[in-house]
């Protein structure tokens, strides 16, 4: 509260739950004294996502009573509602992205117009997520969408159909360190990478320009490159004359999020130039 008095920020929360209300109530409330900067919150609603979010189809009477209590409540300010659709990310087709997105909107503007004709207004209807804003041409009923790892991409998206592998603008440099029977060892590990795995072939990564280069596994330091016919196919034994020790090579990431998480620097390209360096906002 301090921090958003002092600067004119306007910060938001999520809630789906009373006890979370009772909380930031009882934050606002400390001291006895009340702050003067209002947190505004959204209701967060589960419109088949099923990770956080009150469910709108099985517990609609429930959500209406929260979102009540949202409005009413002295603590914060009442924005609107706030959906999350990481299902999408397991479409393996642009047009089951694009149903997954109309049955999101359809969802969150159901909901909306139920509390608006409850007395509840209800100004933001807020839907989306990468893969699903990505695909979808129109969001009916809703006032915006909200995807995030649109501003990188990664291969996670490009396996999904939201993007091309041409689309993604991340990459991490490393450097070929070891030459060995099997594999090519660079000095990009998991703490480079990150470890979350891309359904097209479970690797960690390509190289970028070489998508017969796979990084196939990590360590915390390291990472294995080997060699394919075709991605994810007939294994080849490395050619050591082709990525002679100290080669550079760009990786393609699997979870661009995590990977930009890793590095305190971002260098911007134009072509082969660095133009510009970016310092990313980091840590909780």
């Amino acid at each position: 509260h301090d921090i958003a008095s002092s600067s004119g920020a306007q910060i938001n929360v999520m809630i789906d739950n009373a006890q979370q209300l009772e909380w930031v109530s009882e934050t606002w409330n400390t001291g006895g004294a009340k702050h003067t900067h209002v947190l505004g919150a959204f209701l967060k609603i589960d419109s088949g996502y099923h990770r956080a979010g009150v469910d709108v189809h099985k517990d609609r009477t429930a959500a209406i009573a929260l979102a009540r209590q949202l409005h009413t409540s002295e603590a914060v300010r009442f924005l609107g509602v706030y959906s999350h659709s990481g299902h999408a990310y397991n479409a393996r087709t642009k047009e089951e992205a694009v149903k997954l997105s109309d049955a999101e909107c359809a969802a969150a503007a159901a909901f909306a117009k139920d509390l608006k004709a409850t007395g509840i207004p209800c100004d933001v209807i807020s839907v989306g997520s990468t893969p699903s804003c990505a695909a979808a041409a129109s969001f009916p009923g809703v006032t915006e969408i909200h995807p995030g790892n649109y501003v990188f991409f990664d291969r996670q998206q490009s396996a999904t159909g939201a993007c091309s592998e041409a689309d993604i603008a991340a990459t991490v440099l490393t450097r070929v360190i070891g030459h060995y029977d099997d594999h090519f060892l660079c000095d990009a590990g998991s703490l480079a990478m990150s470890k979350d795995s891309a359904p097209q072939d479970g690797g960690f990564g390509t190289v970028l320009g070489s998508p017969n280069l796979l990084l196939a596994a990590v360590s915390q330091e390291c990472g294995k490159i080997t060699v394919h016919d075709t991605v994810g196919k007939k294994r080849r034994r490395p050619d050591e004359a082709a990525l002679p020790l100290g080669s550079l090579l760009r990786i393609l990431p699997n979870h661009s999020c995590l990977t930009a998480a890793c590095h305190p620097l971002f260098f911007v390209l134009r072509g082969d130039q660095v133009v510009d360096v970016w310092r990313p906002c980091r840590g909780f």
